[in-house]
Parts: C-alpha cells; sequence; structure tokens
C-alpha cells in the first residue's frame, strides 16, 4: 500500500490482481535486458502483449516528464521511461509501462497525485492488474472510490467484489476499464468476465 498527500486529503493506492484463468506467457531474454544489446525497448515485454492486449500494440512512447520515476538506483526505483497510453482524460491519465519482467500501471490524477502498481508480465496477461484511489468521506461526503484496470483481449466486463457492499460491473473497453463509486474499501476480487 502506498498513501499520497494531495492537499489536506490523504489517498490510498491499492495494487490488485485479477483472478481468472487464461494463457501463461514466460519471459524472453529481451525482457531481461529492458532494451539494452541492441533491441529497442520493451521488444521483449512487448512481444506477447499485443497478442494478448489490443491496448497496447504499437511502439511503446516516452512518459511524460513529470511520469517518469527517472533512473534505476540501488533502492529499487522503476526503469521504465517508455509506455503505451492506455487512458486519457481531462483529470486522469494512465500509462501501461514495461520494467523487466513487470508491467507497471502509472496512474496520475490531478486531483489524486500518482501511483504505480506493478505485476510479473505472465501474471498480468492472466489476471489483468488495476489501480485504485480511495478518497476518505468525512463530515457527510461520501467516500470516493475510482479503479482503472487493464485486462487480457475477450474480457467484456469485470465484476468488482468488496466484502460489505453489492458486486459492482463495470464494462472494458480495449483492454481498460474504470469504475467510480462510494464504496471506501479497497476491492478484495475483480473478475473477469465475457472470457471464452
Amino acid at each position: 500500500m502506498r498513501f499520497c498527500r494531495s492537499g489536506r486529503r490523504q489517498w490510498l493506492v491499492v495494487a490488485l490482481l485479477l483472478i481468472l484463468p487464461a494463457n501463461l506467457i514466460g519471459c524472453s531474454a529481451a525482457e531481461r535486458d529492458n532494451g539494452q544489446n541492441g533491441r529497442a525497448f520493451g521488444e521483449g515485454v512487448s512481444v506477447g502483449l499485443p497478442e494478448h492486449m489490443a491496448a497496447l500494440q504499437g511502439p511503446a512512447r516516452s512518459l511524460p516528464k513529470d511520469l517518469s520515476p527517472g533512473p534505476v538506483t540501488q533502492s529499487g526505483q522503476f526503469t521504465f521511461s517508455r509506455g503505451w497510453q492506455v487512458l486519457m482524460t481531462l483529470e486522469r491519465q494512465v500509462w501501461a509501462a514495461p520494467d523487466g519482467h513487470r508491467l507497471c500501471l502509472v496512474d496520475h490524477s490531478s486531483s489524486d497525485g500518482t501511483g504505480v502498481t506493478c505485476a510479473a508480465v505472465a501474471r498480468v496477461l492472466k489476471h489483468g492488474i488495476t489501480s485504485t484511489f480511495l478518497r476518505e468521506g468525512a463530515h457527510g461526503v461520501p467516500a470516493d472510490r475510482s479503479i482503472v484496470g487493464l485486462v487480457p483481449d475477450g474480457t467484456a466486463r469485470v465484476r468488482v467484489l468488496t466484502p460489505g457492499y453489492p458486486p459492482a460491473v463495470a464494462s472494458v473497453r480495449r483492454n481498460v476499464f474504470v469504475l467510480h463509486d462510494q464504496v471506501p474499501e479497497p476491492p478484495e476480487t475483480v473478475e473477469l468476465l465475457g472470457r471464452g
């Protein structure tokens, strides 16, 4: 879990991997070299991803400077600087960025801050990956939950399950879903629906 501050508000960014079967794709040597040895950046990671996620077709582009985490350090910071933009609205932009054997969602909201969620490429291809921003309710103002997820091809909808609250369903467009509701808790499970 990671807390982000924006003014006086606290935001909780929760990484959640989706659960349902799909094909597993192994990591290639090109994924491990992260664009070194003359290969194009993300070449190894992108092998298999466009085949299972149409939103990641085409070459990776440079992330905006305010979203790039900078060079890797021994403290374990992220190494990505390029990726695929998977969502863009007036308030929010989300990028999928390869980082070695992982795929990361870089989720930036003008009011919520920036969160980064990463998972192994094979796991993302099987379960998808999500990022959740929570805003605590106070003084009669309800809580606000905003979830964005990247899921494999063939997923038509997702069902978001949070104990103690009714299930919520969101439609998937080009591998991406967005759900806004007033549940004050992170989801426990996100089920992929419509997969064959």
